[in-house]
């Protein structure tokens, strides 16, 4: 997953509702894990541009594919 230049932190107002939750926004790139042989991946992708226009994806990957790594998934859930 490529990493997101230049983020920081969420805005103050969303900082709660990050914390709360299982997304994160990667500042450096890592692999796409999963952590068992039948988990399936997901991953959201949003663009806000200049004037006003939106997209969100939600992408997700077979199951069956790439390889099972030992990770502290907790860790790997969140900043």
């Amino acid at each position: 997953l490529p990493g997101t230049t230049g983020w920081q932190r969420p805005d103050p107002e969303f900082t709660a509702g990050f914390a709360d939750s299982a997304l994160y926004v990667p500042d450096t790139s890592r692999p796409w894990l999963r952590d068992s042989r039948r988990a399936r991946r997901y991953a959201a992708v949003s663009m806000v541009g200049a004037q006003g226009g939106c997209a969100h994806l939600v992408l997700s990957a077979d199951g069956t594919r790439g390889r099972v790594v030992d990770g502290d998934w907790q860790r790997a859930r969140g900043p």
